[in-house]
């Protein structure tokens, strides 16, 4: 499966300055590792923030791999720190998504 470099999550009216949004996506730690970046976040209460519209939304290739790979909170986390911090996460039941999960 061919992944892309970056994926745009944009709407109809988003303006983005494609040659300046590539050269700070891939560079550095944005180029290497797992990154979203938006000029929008809403800062949920209790406690952790997403990335959402408006401005558009912003991809890395490693961090839509994540997104390819299931989530196992048992003994195949193995050392996967990755792993570990989203099962940590997913455990604090925030907003009651052990119901699906």
């Amino acid at each position: 499966t061919m992944i892309p470099d970056i994926l745009l999550l944009v709407d109809d009216d988003t303006s983005v300055d494609i040659e300046k949004m590539k050269q700070q996506m891939l560079q550095g730690e944005k180029r290497d590792g797992p990154f979203v970046g938006a000029q929008c976040r809403y800062d949920y209460h209790i406690g952790f923030s997403f990335a959402f519209g408006g401005f558009g939304t912003f991809l890395n290739r490693a961090s839509i791999q994540h997104m390819t790979q299931p989530i196992f909170c048992d003994e195949r986390q193995g050392e996967n720190e990755s792993m570990r911090s989203i099962c940590a996460n997913l455990q604090k039941n925030r907003i009651g998504e052990l119901d699906v999960f």
